[in-house]
């Protein structure tokens, strides 16, 4: 039941004594009915105004209990939403922990990819050198062909040439078996005349040198001292009998003023073969070697004598007629000198025919010292232009008092300070023997100088 102010107030002026009754109209006299009645007006107004306070306080409780409705519904949403975040939020952690997951995965992911472009990369490379490798071997397969193709040419050139080197075998096999046969002849018929008895040469202990084939003594034959070269093993093999041969025949033959005076040959009594020629004073290569220990230069005047008269000597052998005789071994060693009081040159001789052949018959290849040796000379068939390189390699080593050295060859050449002499040792020590004069050419150099 809805709480009524007026009907209170009504019921309440009902309730009062009677005395109370009187004492109100005491209070509203007549005199003040309009007062009264204003005052009825306004209870009426402000019964109307209570109606409508109580009109609003029912329409605000109604909104208040729409109000709180609504919120108790706005809690709930609020709550479901609060829940929803909580679980968003644990959605988003969990989302947050599989993304980090993912990126490490990622991570990993790149990393691997990385690795596999790396291995690709060297597999790439690897298939290149490869490549390049099966293209260099199938280029190497087809220069092996090649090379076999030429070389199966080349053996068939080869047994031809070996089948004409056969016949041309055969042919200086008569011709030598000829050769034979005429260097006995020749060896009796001149075996006379530089042969002499046991006994006509006095040996000293005195030894002038060694060599291969026995030493070299100092003797007198009736009265001049000779140089005496004794052979020990000579007898042993028919193949030095031959050599022995050759040097004493070529030795008798030969006679000028620069090659070494062949006097005769005769034996001991141990039955050796004794070759006897004139004695001379010293070897150029003892001279040179002198002067290179004491880091001095050849005077002008000895070193121009001394190529002159090897230059002589050598131009002699190789004019020969019918046969030119090639030394094969030019050396310092094989100079020898004859020098007066003062110890000056006064002549140099070419000494040993040990290696020297006549042109014809020079079938045998690196004759003599290696440091002095021509190119071809490693070839079996020689001419007189092998002397010519070997007397340059001479000049050379006179001029500057050094071996010859085949590695520094242009080097010592250019280290001749005398231009034309330079200019001689050049053109004699030219690679192919066509380019290099004779013998006879550098003699008349050496006379314009």
């Amino acid at each position: 039941m809805q709480h009524d102010p007026l009907l209170e107030e009504k019921s309440g002026l009902k309730n009062l004594p009677q005395k109370d009754k009187t004492s109100l109209e005491d209070i509203y006299p007549l005199s003040n009915k309009k007062t009264v009645q204003v005052q009825h007006q306004l209870r009426r107004e402000n019964f109307g105004l209570r109606n409508q306070v109580q009109n609003l306080r029912h329409e605000i409780d109604k909104q208040n209990n729409e109000l709180q409705s609504e919120m108790q519904k706005l809690q709930q949403e609020d709550n479901n939403k609060k829940t929803e975040i909580s679980q968003l939020q644990q959605e988003k952690d969990d989302m947050s922990n599989e993304l980090q997951k993912l990126r490490l995965e990622n991570n990993k992911i790149k990393v691997d990819t990385q690795q596999l472009r790396q291995e690709d990369n060297n597999k790439t490379k690897e298939i290149s050198q490869l490549q390049k490798e099966k293209n260099e071997t199938r280029n190497e397969m087809s220069q092996f062909r090649q090379q076999n193709n030429n070389i199966k040419t080349e053996m068939q050139q080869l047994r031809q040439e070996d089948s004409n080197q056969r016949n041309e075998l055969q042919q200086l096999r008569q011709e030598n078996n000829k050769l034979k046969v005429e260097n006995l002849h020749l060896l009796e018929s001149t075996e006379c005349s530089f042969f002499i008895e046991k006994g006509s040469v006095n040996i000293s202990e005195e030894i002038l040198g060694k060599g291969a084939w026995g030493a070299v003594y100092k003797g007198n034959f009736y009265g001049t001292d000779v140089a005496v070269k004794e052979y020990h093993e000579i007898i042993v093999s028919p193949y030095n009998m031959g050599m022995l041969e050759r040097e004493t025949n070529i030795a008798s033959q030969c006679r000028h003023p620069n090659l070494l005076q062949f006097i005769c040959a005769t034996k001991n009594h141990r039955n050796h073969l004794l070759i006897v020629t004139e004695l001379m004073d010293k070897a150029l290569r003892t001279l040179i070697e002198q002067h290179g220990m004491d880091e001095l230069q050849l005077q002008d005047e000895e070193a121009t004598l001394m190529s002159m008269d090897v230059a002589r000597g050598l131009s002699y052998l190789h004019s020969k007629t019918p046969n030119p005789i090639i030394h094969r071994d030019v050396s310092s060693a094989n100079v020898l000198l004859s020098v007066d009081k003062n110890g000056l040159v006064r002549r140099a001789k070419i000494s040993d025919y040990g290696s020297a052949n006549f042109a014809k018959a020079c079938n045998t290849a690196n004759p003599g010292a290696a440091i002095y040796a021509a190119p071809e000379a490693s070839k079996t068939q020689h001419d007189p232009k092998l002397d010519v390189y070997s007397y340059d390699c001479l000049v050379c080593e006179i001029y500057i008092c050094e071996l010859p050295n085949p590695m520094k060859r242009r080097r010592q050449i250019a280290r001749i300070q005398i231009g034309e002499t330079k200019r001689i040792v050049e053109q004699c020590t030219a690679t192919s023997p066509q380019e290099r004069p004779t013998m006879q050419d550098v003699i008349g150099c050496w006379e314009k100088n």
